[in-house]
């Protein structure tokens, strides 16, 4: 049983190398030799593909710009990612590669939500253009249909980040060395991301012809990043990186540590320039709680482990050090909590003009809306990248309606939630508890001076306080970031053995996502608002009578309300006042067959049969034995509602 999971794991792993890669090389031009060769080279080197990664990633849409080509960004995770899934299936020793369940349920959840959307396009599009789409994307023509995509791009971008939190994990793992190196690219990435934030600044500036006072006045009214839009998303990036810095300046030597220092002072002016008050105040709240818990162990009153006691015992021989630590703990606890208060009730929103106060309604709002939406799919959610659609229904009624006609749900936590229901959060909260598990043995176990734990979890800590009040997780830069830190996090724990029974529901649980899928797409498809659409159909064009009407190109399949008894649908041909006969078939079965004559319009009635489960179903037109007409067909109108 073992063996065959294992060979269904290599399998997988193969799987997906070759579909990535595949999607790599079909981009035109030579820039996919460099993601293939960056592909080879993680499959060879895993860890020096990982750092690669961790440090141009973050600036993948100016690399992008300045060679001439689509943005780098996905292209390098993607390539990283099949060099690590090819890797993981020649892997020796799999147990290493070991994709930890929680990630196996989260991504079951995400891919079975993917499929019903793919089911629901289908049923928009039609059966041709659907078909047409689906080879093109077997094809590996996946960057080239980005925009047709819509929200499954948010799927893969959900995926992407699972692949890398698995990956991360598995090549950084234990080892402190790896973990410095990885955390040092990381943050490489972040000052070269705050770099140009600062350098589009400055030009700005000289720009205005205003010199010193320009810069200063467009640093408090211009948010700015150039990577991507989402100036939130942005500064929780940021505030992640910024922790890490701090701590890794705080253990290098006097000689890098200017360095370290300059580079942590630069990414906090990117974070500046983001204007992110939810970012800037997760990093005076983690650097308050940081402060305490130093200030705790200074007094004695916790204990890191092993050693920690000793330690104390020192510190007890010298009062007045302790002492002047003290203070200095508490004074800094004083400054950071000050500092918040101003940036809760004064550092403005540029972007709307408002306070705090009026962020906070939004987020009520968006709150609320994002519970009315869990309530009508509360175990699967209500599709992956679907929040920002349906939000516009819900949002009518509520203030926030008045300042978005659709929005994000201006939280992460609340937006998975919303789309992946119950199963998906308790899978995504799954891993953050492996991340923490993580940070826990290795607090207990890892050397301070050898790689600063602390500044990992404040890292962590600042990026998910920051996600309450935005959606970080939706700019794929930031995303990959996190989803590469949270993984290095998870690492650091030993592979647990799960008992028997915590795999045997975790196997249920996958079984039960897979086949809830079926049901859950015909409900989707059932329940769809069809109305309008049609097969085989030209735009809407208007008769001289003022009837509108769509020109069929052979079979076309047009829309009924159930809700109605009887419906009718004006019908009429393109050529002489010879009969044609039309035929009528519901769902492929031929329900009637009408003769039409010349352009005069014909007003069929049909009864639309009861017991109907979905909100509109198909009825197929055609004409038949006139291959030079066209049949125009107008808009169905109800005759008589049905009755509740």
């Amino acid at each position: 049983m073992i063996r065959a999971f294992e060979a269904v794991q290599r399998g997988t792993f193969a799987g997906l190398a070759a579909v990535v890669f595949l999607a790599l090389i079909r981009v035109p031009g030579s820039v996919s030799l460099v993601w293939a060769a960056l592909a080879v080279l993680t499959a060879v080197a895993p860890f020096e593909g990982l750092l690669i990664v961790a440090a141009f990633a973050p600036i993948g849409v100016a690399i992008g710009s300045l060679v001439g080509t689509p943005p780098w960004t996905e292209p390098l995770v993607l390539a990283f990612l099949a060099g690590a899934a090819a890797r993981a299936a020649l892997e020796r020793r799999p147990v290493s590669w070991t994709v930890p369940w929680p990630a196996v349920l989260l991504a079951l959840a995400v891919v079975s939500s993917a499929v019903i959307m793919l089911a629901l396009t289908r049923v928009r599009m039609g059966p041709e253009p659907f078909r047409g789409l689906l080879t093109r994307l077997l094809e590996g023509r996946y960057f080239a249909m980005l925009p047709e995509l819509g929200p499954l791009t948010w799927a893969t971008l959900f995926l992407e980040g699972l692949g890398l939190f698995v990956a991360t994990g598995a090549i950084v793992g234990r080892q402190p060395a790896r973990l410095t190196r990885f955390t040092s690219m990381a943050i490489a990435g972040a000052i070269a991301a705050a770099a140009l934030n600062v350098t589009r600044l400055v030009t700005a500036a000289v720009a205005s012809g205003d010199g010193w006072p320009g810069l200063l006045r467009l640093s408090r009214t211009t948010r700015i990043n150039m990577e991507y839009g989402d100036v939130n998303a942005a500064g929780s990036y940021f505030a992640m990186l910024l922790c890490l810095a701090v701590g890794i300046a705080l253990v290098t030597t006097r000689r890098t540590r200017i360095a370290a220092t300059a580079g942590a002072v630069l990414i906090g002016l990117g974070l500046w320039l983001t204007s992110s008050r939810a970012a800037i105040l997760a990093v005076l709240v983690v650097g308050a709680v940081s402060a305490a818990v130093s200030l705790a162990r200074t007094r004695g009153w916790l204990r890191a482990g092993p050693g920690t006691s000793a330690a104390v015992d020192a510190a007890a021989t010298r009062p007045s050090a302790e002492l002047s630590r003290a203070r200095g703990g508490l004074v800094g606890i004083a400054a950071l909590l000050v500092a918040t208060l101003v940036v809760i009730l004064f550092l403005p929103n540029r972007l709307i003009g408002g306070n705090a106060a009026a962020a906070a309604e939004i987020r009520r709002d968006m709150a609320i809306v994002s519970w009315r939406l869990l309530a009508t799919h509360p175990v699967f959610g209500v599709g992956i990248g679907q929040y920002y659609e349906l939000s516009g229904d819900e949002m009518l009624h509520l203030p926030v309606g008045r300042t978005y006609l659709r929005q994000n749900a201006h939280n992460n936590f609340l937006q998975i939630l919303a789309e992946l229901g119950i199963v998906g959060f308790a899978c995504f909260l799954g891993l953050l508890g492996m991340a923490g598990r993580g940070l826990w043995v290795a607090a207990r176990t890892t050397d301070p001076a050898r790689f600063p734990i602390g500044a990992l979890a404040a890292a962590l800590g600042a990026f998910l306080f920051s996600a309450l009040f935005g959606h970080p997780l939706l700019a794929p830069a930031c995303a990959y970031a996190f989803w590469m830190v949270a993984g290095s996090a998870a690492g650091l724990a030993p592979p647990s053995r799960r008992p028997i029974a915590y795999r045997s529901l975790a196997v249920v649980a996958g079984a039960v996502i897979l086949i809830s899928i079926p049901m859950r797409a015909r409900g989707e498809i059932d329940s769809a608002d069809l109305d309008h659409l049609g097969y085989g159909l030209s735009l809407w064009e208007m008769a001289g009578d003022g009837q509108r009407y769509r020109v069929a190109t052979g079979t076309a399949t047009i829309f009924i309300p159930s809700d109605a008894a009887v419906v009718k649908v004006p019908l009429r041909t393109s050529g002489d006042a010879t009969p044609h006969p039309v035929s009528i078939r519901l769902r492929g079965r031929l329900v009637d067959r009408l003769p039409i004559e010349g352009t005069a319009w014909t007003w069929y009635k049909f009864n639309v049969p009861q017991h109907e489960r979905a909100r509109f179903v198909p009825l197929q037109l055609e004409l038949e034995g006139a291959p030079g007409e066209r049949l125009h067909v107008g808009k169905v109108s109800v005759v008589t509602p049905r009755a509740k």
